[in-house]
Protein backbone atom coordinates (compact mmCIF):
# COMPACT_ATOMS: atom_id res chain seq x y z
CA UNK A 1 0.00 0.00 0.00
CA UNK A 2 2.91 2.13 0.71
CA UNK A 3 4.53 2.70 -2.62
CA UNK A 4 0.98 2.84 -4.47
CA UNK A 5 0.53 5.98 -2.26
CA UNK A 6 4.47 7.10 -2.76
CA UNK A 7 3.87 6.37 -6.57
CA UNK A 8 0.64 8.36 -6.65
CA UNK A 9 2.32 11.45 -4.84
CA UNK A 10 4.75 11.17 -7.45
CA UNK A 11 2.98 10.92 -10.13
CA UNK A 12 0.66 14.08 -9.00
CA UNK A 13 3.66 16.05 -7.91
CA UNK A 14 5.13 15.63 -11.60
CA UNK A 15 1.73 16.47 -13.15
CA UNK A 16 1.37 19.49 -10.86
CA UNK A 17 5.01 20.56 -12.02
CA UNK A 18 4.06 20.87 -15.68
CA UNK A 19 0.74 22.17 -15.23
CA UNK A 20 2.89 25.14 -13.40
CA UNK A 21 5.20 25.28 -16.14
CA UNK A 22 2.46 25.35 -18.97
CA UNK A 23 0.68 28.00 -17.34
CA UNK A 24 4.10 29.81 -16.98
CA UNK A 25 4.96 29.70 -20.89
CA UNK A 26 1.39 30.98 -21.65
CA UNK A 27 2.01 34.15 -19.43
CA UNK A 28 5.11 34.41 -20.39
CA UNK A 29 3.62 35.01 -24.17
CA UNK A 30 0.69 37.01 -22.69
CA UNK A 31 3.39 39.49 -21.26
CA UNK A 32 5.33 39.41 -24.58
CA UNK A 33 2.10 40.55 -26.34
CA UNK A 34 1.31 43.11 -24.27
CA UNK A 35 4.53 44.49 -24.44
CA UNK A 36 5.00 44.24 -28.31
CA UNK A 37 1.25 45.94 -28.52
CA UNK A 38 2.60 49.02 -26.39
CA UNK A 39 5.81 49.49 -28.02
CA UNK A 40 4.00 49.40 -31.65
CA UNK A 41 1.69 51.80 -29.93
CA UNK A 42 4.22 53.65 -28.70
CA UNK A 43 6.04 53.37 -32.03
CA UNK A 44 2.97 55.02 -34.32
CA UNK A 45 3.44 58.24 -31.93
CA UNK A 46 6.41 59.11 -34.52
CA UNK A 47 3.61 59.16 -37.11
CA UNK A 48 4.00 63.61 -37.71
CA UNK A 49 0.05 63.53 -37.73
CA UNK A 50 -0.12 67.05 -39.62
CA UNK A 51 1.38 65.46 -42.60
CA UNK A 52 -0.51 62.01 -42.52
CA UNK A 53 -4.22 64.55 -42.20
CA UNK A 54 -2.75 66.24 -45.34
CA UNK A 55 -1.68 63.31 -47.31
CA UNK A 56 -3.94 60.69 -46.28
CA UNK A 57 -3.24 56.89 -45.28
CA UNK A 58 -0.11 56.33 -48.19
CA UNK A 59 2.05 53.18 -48.32
CA UNK A 60 4.46 54.78 -46.19
CA UNK A 61 3.78 56.80 -42.99
CA UNK A 62 5.31 60.42 -42.60
CA UNK A 63 7.47 60.01 -39.30
CA UNK A 64 8.76 63.01 -37.02
CA UNK A 65 10.88 60.57 -35.63
CA UNK A 66 12.23 56.96 -35.76
CA UNK A 67 9.71 54.49 -34.83
CA UNK A 68 12.18 51.97 -33.79
CA UNK A 69 13.93 54.26 -31.58
CA UNK A 70 10.89 54.54 -29.95
CA UNK A 71 10.69 51.00 -29.88
CA UNK A 72 13.40 50.76 -27.95
CA UNK A 73 12.90 53.42 -25.86
CA UNK A 74 9.45 51.40 -24.73
CA UNK A 75 11.52 48.53 -23.97
CA UNK A 76 13.92 50.05 -22.19
CA UNK A 77 12.16 51.90 -19.68
CA UNK A 78 10.62 48.22 -18.92
CA UNK A 79 13.36 46.59 -18.93
CA UNK A 80 12.95 43.99 -20.73
CA UNK A 81 15.10 41.31 -22.75
CA UNK A 82 12.67 41.51 -25.48
CA UNK A 83 14.09 41.82 -29.04
CA UNK A 84 12.34 43.81 -31.58
CA UNK A 85 11.96 44.74 -35.41
CA UNK A 86 9.86 47.74 -36.50
CA UNK A 87 8.77 47.97 -40.24
CA UNK A 88 6.92 50.84 -41.57
CA UNK A 89 4.66 50.56 -44.59
CA UNK A 90 1.28 50.14 -45.64
CA UNK A 91 -0.75 52.73 -43.67
CA UNK A 92 0.68 50.94 -40.28
CA UNK A 93 4.07 50.49 -38.30
CA UNK A 94 4.05 46.52 -37.27
CA UNK A 95 6.59 45.87 -34.32
CA UNK A 96 7.57 41.59 -34.39
CA UNK A 97 9.23 40.85 -30.64
CA UNK A 98 10.50 37.84 -29.27
CA UNK A 99 12.37 36.82 -26.47
CA UNK A 100 13.48 33.72 -24.15
CA UNK A 101 11.12 33.48 -21.84
CA UNK A 102 11.77 31.57 -18.36
CA UNK A 103 9.77 29.12 -17.23
CA UNK A 104 8.99 27.61 -13.87
CA UNK A 105 10.45 24.00 -13.80
CA UNK A 106 11.78 24.58 -16.94
CA UNK A 107 13.91 21.61 -16.61
CA UNK A 108 11.04 19.00 -16.58
CA UNK A 109 10.56 19.83 -20.29
CA UNK A 110 14.94 20.08 -20.76
CA UNK A 111 15.27 23.47 -20.84
CA UNK A 112 15.04 26.80 -18.36
CA UNK A 113 13.67 29.44 -21.08
CA UNK A 114 11.13 29.15 -24.02
CA UNK A 115 11.07 30.95 -27.13
CA UNK A 116 8.21 33.01 -27.31
CA UNK A 117 6.94 35.32 -30.52
CA UNK A 118 4.75 38.53 -31.32
CA UNK A 119 4.08 40.63 -33.48
CA UNK A 120 1.68 43.76 -33.32
CA UNK A 121 0.09 46.58 -35.84
CA UNK A 122 -0.64 49.79 -35.05
CA UNK A 123 -2.04 52.49 -37.32
CA UNK A 124 -2.47 56.06 -36.68
CA UNK A 125 -5.69 57.82 -35.74
CA UNK A 126 -6.66 61.38 -36.42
Amino acid sequence: MTPLIIGMTACLLILSMGVTAAGSAFLAGRRLQNLCDGAATAAVGAVDRQRYAAEGAGQTLPLSGAAGQRVREYLQLRGTDVRATTRVGDGAVTVACSNDAPITFGFLVGSPTIPRYATSTARPSL
